[in-house]
């Protein structure tokens, strides 16, 4: 089943430069959610909410099963999830998936998984009945070791990946990222309830792509 959602929020990309730092953002709005076929009857409408909380925008999303609650970091999308319902429910993190706004189906993985083991099985997350789950996701494809001289891990922003300190003209930079406006990103949350799994792909059109000197702190 689909539904158009109308909500917005702004993906930062912190830059650095020889002034300080900017931004590239983008305006997010999470537009359509697809969920099993008998979704509608078992856990009734749809319904999304746009909530500002600590100086951040979240994207909210709510129907009788979950509510849940979308942060667009730099390099990682934040959730809040709560069960709503009088079940326990899992996750199963090796059959999420992100997807990229070139359609490609991208592997994740969520908080307290090191990167070093960003391959390996994860282990499911339970949320009890009326329990709330807070975590984090990453596309594993742009977590890498950086050898000389750093010899460290590092991970790449979802949108328009940039060498942080070798940008000059961020005007230019700005004129890269246009190739995602217009385009769309998705992410795949597979919730077992009860035995059975239930497929939430969450949709995202990407909007203007813009220069900001505002503070946002993302992760």
């Amino acid at each position: 089943m689909k539904k158009n959602l109308f909500a917005i929020c702004v993906l930062s990309i912190l830059i650095g430069c020889a002034g300080g730092f900017q931004r590239i953002a983008f305006d997010i709005s999470l537009n359509q959610v697809e969920r099993p076929t008998d979704a509608k009857e078992q856990y009734g409408e749809v319904n999304t909410t746009v909530t500002e909380s600590l100086g951040k925008t979240f994207l909210v999303f709510d129907d009788k099963l979950l509510n849940v609650m979308f942060f667009f970091g730099d390099k990682s999308i934040g959730i809040t999830l709560k069960n709503k319902s009088d079940h326990s429910l899992k996750i199963n993190w090796d059959n999420a998936a992100w997807i990229d706004p070139f359609g490609e189906s991208k592997r994740i993985i969520h908080t307290g998984v090191k990167f070093v083991d960003k391959n390996s099985p994860q282990a499911s997350s339970i949320v009890v009945r009326n329990g709330v789950l807070r975590d984090s996701v990453t596309p594993s494809e742009n977590i890498y070791y950086e050898g000389k001289p750093h010899y460290e891990w590092r991970c790449l922003s979802l949108l328009h990946h940039t060498d942080l300190f070798g940008v000059m003209s961020m005007q230019s930079e700005l004129e890269k990222a246009q190739i995602y406006v217009g385009k769309t990103c998705g992410l795949l949350i597979p919730i077992e309830i009860e035995g059975v799994q239930n497929d939430y792909l969450f949709t995202f059109n990407i909007g203007e792509a813009f220069l900001t000197d505002r503070t946002q702190i993302g992760f």
